[in-house]
């Protein structure tokens, strides 16, 4: 009889914790799946005119590299010399 009772409390226990689990899988799939729809938001998969297009592109390319050719010449620099 105490084993029977035991039994059963270890499987009401387990239920307890898949259930904890399942409960905390949900919730953090939800928090990341909405951290990710927010960065969607604010960026613009299209632009108007291919004009915005093209400075939104050159002023991405001119941060670029000014970051990776540090002490080299930047996009700008070499903008003026082909000029």
């Amino acid at each position: 009889m105490a084993k029977e009772n035991n039994d059963r409390r270890n499987f009401i226990l387990m239920l307890i914790f898949l259930g904890l689990v399942l409960i905390s899988s949900v919730l953090i799939f939800d928090w990341v799946m909405s951290k990710e729809s927010k960065l969607e938001q604010t960026e613009p998969e299209t632009f108007e005119t291919p004009e915005q297009a093209y400075l939104e592109t050159k002023e991405i390319l001119f941060d670029v590299s000014s970051k990776i050719n540090k002490g080299i010449y930047s996009l700008e620099k070499i903008n003026s010399i082909k000029n």
